[in-house]
């Protein structure tokens, strides 16, 4: 599969939850795995039942109301790496849940979970690809 980037930089291909990923026989197991990785075992747990078609659609989406695909669509912007100011401070305060989450399990982390639940979402990476390269902060 090409991949395919959500408007933030998210990588869609390679999220457990996107349309073509996503096995409902394996729902418990993923959200199980968000919680702990991206929610720290804190607050409600996720129950994801249904595959996500990807921000670029009008189909399901689990962050329905995010508001940096609603930026990114106000601007007339695939993503964030054609805006001027990429790394936003809308941009930074999404990223920097990953990031912080990533920080806290990656010295214990089996690298099948790093590819699955946080390799999709190492917007950084994704964005700087976008821009032909430049990892700008």
């Amino acid at each position: 599969m090409d991949p395919i980037i959500a408007r933030c930089g998210n990588r869609c291909d390679l999220c457990p939850l996107f349309k073509g990923n996503f096995n409902a026989d394996w729902a418990s197991a993923i959200n199980e795995a968000i919680y702990k990785y991206h929610h720290r075992g804190q607050g409600p747990r996720p129950h994801y039942t249904v595959a996500c078609d990807g921000c670029l659609s009008d189909g399901y989406r689990p962050r329905a109301n995010c508001p940096i695909r609603a930026c990114a669509n106000d601007k007339s912007f695939g993503n964030c790496a054609s805006c001027p100011e990429m790394y936003c401070q809308l941009l930074e305060d999404d990223m920097a849940v990953i990031e912080g989450a990533l920080s806290t399990h990656a010295p214990a982390m089996p690298q099948a979970d790093f590819e699955r639940f946080f390799r999709p979402f190492l917007i950084r990476e994704a964005l700087a690809i976008q821009r032909g390269g430049q990892a700008s902060q």
